[in-house]
């Protein structure tokens, strides 16, 4: 056990240097920029004292607190490429350790943990471990929110399960794909009885009034910013423009989720996660994971856009492949193979991506897992253009606009 304490210490700490490495040269990007500004503005309120302010979140077509904590360091410090990003990498640094802990419970191989976490180290290089839009925290709270109401579908824990809720909130007012944790929320509930707890039901009826009024907002003060002249638009505003996203999203090519997940990842990676996925049908002890894999999966297969969906439940996915691997490691008396294939493969793979990456050329891939990097650019979108101007700040390089002249 000592040994593979030591190999987890030395990963994590090649971990922390990948994610700043570099940093202070990866621009803002568009998504991470505008989620920033909404709350920045949001601050607002109180330096102008003008409480119409605290509406600003509700008025984009992103989540209203996406980025509530590297808005707020926007807001007081201003564009820092570094601090901004911290919330986010530290989230992931979370996602780190509880996949490690996740695996200790679990009982998984330790040779297997160490190559799994050898291979998810490299993620930390990638935009979406890196920014201020909040991808990575999504990443942790949906990961945590689905392991822990899957451990209440087999051991019911009252203790457990409001964590798991308390998390899961968390995870909705970070972006809105943590919803596809709701059917497992509900099979909890029902398998389990859990409303007859008093504390349970208190927690339930608390989460729902709270919710309630949350999309309510979401829904009316774009409306009425409309109505009385404020914006020229609502229906491409707050959630009217996750109504209209559903329906023009869904995609016509049945492949699509599977090219863009190969184009964020690998082909073996790729071909791994779709694989124990399918193969843990066939494994009674997995049946209830199903819950939370099947509606993460089927967001990814219908949304055109599966390639960035599939980020927000990559560690969660990557968890899954983990222990359906060791499951048949063990079954078919296979670790020493499987141990010996998968290092081969993850460290081949992971050092021949590393060493032809390049900082200047964000289509090439750096790890088999996650996403493409992306550093530089070499224009400036009108978010990012908006975050250095506001705080009186030169950007960087010109505006995107000023190449399309």
């Amino acid at each position: 056990m000592k040994w593979r304490n030591v190999c987890l210490v030395l990963i994590f700490i090649v971990f922390v240097f990948l994610h700043f490495y570099g940093l202070s040269n990866q621009v803002f990007i568009g998504d991470e920029a505008s989620a920033m500004l909404s709350i920045d503005r949001m601050w607002d309120a109180i330096k102008l004292k003008d409480l119409r302010l605290l509406a600003y979140p509700f008025l984009f077509y992103i989540e209203p607190f996406r980025a509530v904590f590297s808005g707020t360091l926007l807001h007081f410090f201003g564009p820092d490429p570094v601090l901004l990003r911290l919330p986010g990498i530290i989230f992931s640094f979370l996602t780190f350790w509880l996949l490690v802990w996740i695996f200790n419970r679990e009982k998984i191989d330790s040779r297997l943990v160490i190559i799994s976490m050898l291979s998810f180290s490299l993620s930390a290089l990638l935009i979406n471990d890196r920014n201020g839009g909040a991808d990575s925290q999504m990443r942790f709270l949906f990961l945590f929110t689905a392991y822990f109401l899957w451990q209440n579908m087999k051991n019911f824990n009252v203790r457990n399960l409001f964590y798991a809720l308390v998390v899961w909130v968390a995870a909705i007012l970070t972006m809105l794909d943590a919803a596809v944790a709701l059917p497992g929320i509900i099979c909890v509930f029902i398998k389990n009885r859990v409303l007859k707890n008093k504390k349970i039901r208190f927690l339930s009826i608390a989460i729902f009034f709270f919710l309630s009024v949350y999309f309510l907002a979401w829904m009316a003060l774009p409306f009425l910013t409309y109505k009385f002249g404020f914006q020229q638009h609502y229906l491409n505003r707050g959630l009217f423009f996750y109504f209209s996203r559903v329906s023009e999203g869904v995609s016509k090519d049945a492949l699509t989720f599977f090219w863009a997940l190969v184009e964020y990842t690998s082909l073996p990676f790729a071909l791994w996660l779709i694989g124990t996925f399918l193969l843990s049908f066939r494994i009674r002890k997995f049946l209830y994971l199903q819950l939370f894999s099947i509606p993460a999966w089927f967001a990814v297969i219908l949304l055109n856009r599966s390639s960035f969906h599939v980020i927000m439940y990559a560690a969660f996915f990557f968890f899954q492949a983990v222990i359906v691997t060791n499951y048949v490691m063990e079954k078919y008396k296979l670790t020493h193979l499987f141990v010996l294939i998968l290092f081969v493969w993850i460290v081949a793979s992971n050092a021949s991506n590393l060493f032809t990456a390049s900082f200047d050329a964000p289509s090439k891939r750096i790890s088999i897992t996650f996403n493409k990097i992306l550093l530089r650019q070499g224009c400036l979108e009108e978010a990012t253009v908006r975050i250095y101007s506001s705080h009186g700040k030169t950007p960087p390089s010109k505006p995107c606009s000023q190449d399309n002249q």
